[in-house]
C-alpha cells in the first residue's frame, strides 16, 4: 500500500517499489531461508519444511488478507512479463492442503483460497493449471454458486481446462454446461448437448432460446449435414413442443415441413404433446402452411385427442369447422358418443336432422349434472355459480329456439313442444330430487340447496321463453294430463310456472304500454304548445295606426 508498518507514514525516496519486490520475493521463496549465523539456525520442520513456507504462514495468519495481497500483485502485473508465477505457487500450496502433510492448510482456508482463485479467474488475472481450474469448478458447483460458475466458465482461457472434464464438473448447472458446449468446435460440438442444456433449464424465458440456436444451426448447415441435424431436432421435438407450441410449429414449417409425417409419428409416443402440436397447426394463428399437409387421418386423430384431452372444446370446434370438410360427421359422432360428449353429440345430431334425439341427449346430460351437483351438496362442497350446468340448459334452450324458428318449414312441427319437454323434465327433477318437507321456504341443507338449483333452472327457462317471444301451448299440457290420469300433483309446478311466465310477460307488456302512452301524451302536449304559439304569432291583435285605418 506504499505505507510503513507498524509506525505508519509514506515510504519515500524511491523505496516503495523496492519494498514491494522484497515482500513479493519473500512470499515467492519455495524453501525456508536458513540463517548463516549458526547460533540463529533452527530446525527446518513444520511450516519451515513445507514448500513456500512464508506464503503458507501468511495465509495461516490471515488467509483473506494474504490473498488480497496476491491479488494486488497479480492486478499490477497483468499483461506484463516476468515476476513470480504465483499460479505455480498456489498449485503447490493446494497440493499440500488438507492432506495431513507438513504445512497443510485448514480446510476453511482452502475454501477461501478456492473462492479467491475463482474471483481472479473471473477477472482473467491468471491462467491456472487444468487441475486447479477443475477443482475450482467442482467447488463452486458443490456450493451451489451457479451464477459465479457461469461467469468463471465464460472467462476461462484456452489451455486452462479440459472441456469434457469441465462439463462433468458443472453437471446440473445448465448454463455453465451450455457455455462450455457452445464454445466447442468440430467433433466436440454436440448439438444435442446444447439443446438439452436449454430445455432442462427451469426458467421458461431462457428455455425458449433453444429455438434461435436451432434455427442458426439449421441455416449454417443447410445443404450439408443438415439431414443428421434435423434428426437430432426431431428427437427433441417433444421437449420443444412442451417449451413453446407456437415456436415449434414455426420451426417445423420453416425447416422441416417435408418431415411432417415423421414428426407426427414420433410425437404419437406422447399423445398429449402430439395434441398440443396439432392444436398449434390447426387452431393456431399461423400454421406456416402445415395445415394443408395434414391428411384426413391426421385431422380425425386430432378430433379424437381433443375428445380425450379437452372435451369441453369439441362442440365449439365442430361448429367452427362446419361446412369446411375438415371432419366426417358420422365418424365424429361415433367418437363423441364414445367419449360421452353430450353437447357435441347433440350438435351433430341436429345437423343430421335428428333434433328430437339431440334434445333428449342434452336433457340426459342436464339430469346427470344435476345429480352430480346434489352429490356435491350432500358432501358439503361449494358448488359455486354452476356455470357448466347453466350452459347445458342454455344449449338445450338454444336448440328449442332453432326448432321453433323452423316450425313453418316443411316437415317441421311446432317448436313450442320442445320448450314443454324441457319444462316437464325440470319439474320431474324437482319432484324426484327434492326430499320431503323441502320447498321454496327451505334455505339450508341438501334439500334447500338442490331446490334452489332447480328453481334457478326454471327461472332460466322462463326468461328464455319470454325473451324469444315463445309460448308453451296448452294442448301439450292437456295431452300430458290425459296420459297421467288423475295423478295431477306433478303438473302443479308446470301450470304454476307457465302462469308465472305469463304474469311476467303481462307485466313486461304493461310497462311497455305505459311507456308508449307516456310518450304519446308528451308528444300531444308538445303539439298543443306549438299550435298555441303559432296562433299567437299569426293572431288578430290590433296595432294602433296614424288615423288612416292602416297599420303602423
Amino acid at each position: 500500500g506504499g505505507k510503513r508498518w507498524p509506525r505508519g507514514g509514506e515510504i519515500g525516496g524511491g523505496q516503495e517499489e523496492r519494498a514491494k519486490n522484497e515482500v513479493v520475493g519473500l512470499l515467492g521463496q519455495e524453501k525456508y531461508l536458513v540463517s548463516k549465523n549458526p547460533q540463529s539456525r533452527r530446525e527446518v520442520v513444520g511450516y519451515r519444511g513445507a514448500s513456500y513456507p512464508y506464503l503458507r504462514t501468511l495465509l495461516l495468519l490471515d488467509v483473506r488478507a494474504g490473498l488480497s495481497l496476491l491479488k494486488l500483485y497479480l492486478a499490477a502485473k497483468a499483461g506484463g512479463e516476468g515476476g513470480i508465477d504465483f499460479v505455480e505457487v498456489l498449485v503447490a500450496v493446494f497440493e499440500g492442503a488438507g492432506g495431513g502433510t507438513a504445512g497443510a492448510l485448514p480446510e476453511t482456508s482452502r475454501a477461501i483460497m478456492l473462492e479467491w482463485v475463482a474471483g481472479v479467474l473471473e477477472e482473467k488475472l491468471i491462467v491456472t493449471k487444468k487441475s486447479l481450474t477443475h477443482e475450482v469448478l467442482t467447488w463452486l458447483a458443490g456450493q451451489n454458486r451457479g451464477g459465479m460458475l457461469v461467469r468463471v466458465v465464460e472467462a476461462l482461457q484456452e489451455g486452462s481446462y479440459d472441456r469434457r472434464t469441465a462439463i462433468e464438473c458443472c453437471k446440473g448447472f445448465n448454463r455453465a454446461e451450455l457455455a462450455l458446449h457452445v464454445g466447442a468446435e468440430g467433433e466436440e460440438r454436440r448439438i444435442d448437448d446444447v439443446m438439452r442444456c436449454y430445455l432442462t433449464d427451469e426458467e421458461a424465458e431462457f428455455k425458449v432460446g433453444v429455438f434461435d440456436f436451432v434455427k442458426e444451426e439449421l441455416l449454417r448447415n443447410f445443404g450439408g449435414g443438415d439431414e443428421a441435424l434435423r434428426e437430432v431436432v426431431v428427437s427433441f421435438l417433444g421437449e420443444l413442443v412442451a417449451a413453446d407450441v407456437g415456436r415449434s410449429v414455426g420451426l417445423v414449417a420453416d425447416f422441416m415441413s417435408d418431415d411432417l409425417s415423421v414428426i407426427i409419428r414420433h410425437l404419437s409416443e406422447e399423445p398429449i404433446l402430439l395434441y398440443r402440436f396439432l392444436s398449434g397447426v390447426i387452431v393456431g394463428a399461423d400454421d406456416g402452411g402445415l395445415l394443408g399437409r395434414l391428411t384426413a387421418v391426421d385431422k380425425q386423430l386430432f378430433i379424437e385427442m381433443m375428445c380425450e384431452f379437452e372435451s369441453v372444446k369439441v362442440c365449439a370446434f365442430l361448429k367452427d369447422k362446419a361446412g369446411s370438410g375438415f371432419y366426417d360427421g358420422e365418424e365424429t359422432l361415433k367418437l363423441c358418443q364414445e367419449y360421452k360428449i353430450a353437447d357435441a353429440c347433440a350438435y351433430l345430431l341436429e345437423v343430421a336432422g335428428e333434433m328430437e334425439e339431440a334434445l333428449e341427449l342434452m336433457l340426459r346430460k342436464l339430469e346427470n349434472d344435476v345429480v352430480e351437483v346434489k352429490t356435491r351438496l350432500r358432501m358439503g362442497e361449494d358448488v359455486g355459480e354452476l356455470v357448466e350446468l347453466k350452459g347445458v340448459l342454455g344449449a338445450a334452450l338454444d336448440l328449442c329456439e332453432r326448432k321453433e324458428q323452423k316450425k313453418g318449414e316443411e316437415d317441421e312441427g311446432d317448436g313450442s313442444g320442445f320448450y314443454f319437454v324441457v319444462l316437464d323434465r325440470i319439474v320431474q327433477m324437482k319432484s324426484f330430487m327434492s326430499p320431503p318437507g323441502t320447498g321454496e321456504g327451505a334455505r339450508d341443507g341438501e334439500g334447500g340447496g338442490i331446490e334452489r338449483v332447480l328453481h334457478g333452472l326454471l327461472e332460466q327457462l322462463v326468461m328464455k321463453i319470454v325473451e324469444s317471444g315463445s309460448r308453451v301451448a296448452l294442448p301439450y299440457i292437456v295431452d300430458k294430463i290425459s296420459i297421467a290420469g288423475n295423478k295431477l300433483g306433478q303438473f302443479r309446478e308446470i301450470i304454476s310456472t307457465i302462469f308465472e311466465m305469463h304474469r311476467k310477460e303481462i307485466r313486461f307488456y304493461n310497462r311497455a304500454e305505459g311507456m308508449v302512452l307516456k310518450s304519446v301524451e308528451d308528444l300531444s302536449e308538445m303539439k298543443r304548445k306549438v299550435e298555441f304559439k303559432g296562433g299567437r304569432a299569426g293572431g288578430g291583435a290590433k296595432v294602433e295606426g296614424t288615423g288612416d285605418g292602416k297599420g303602423g
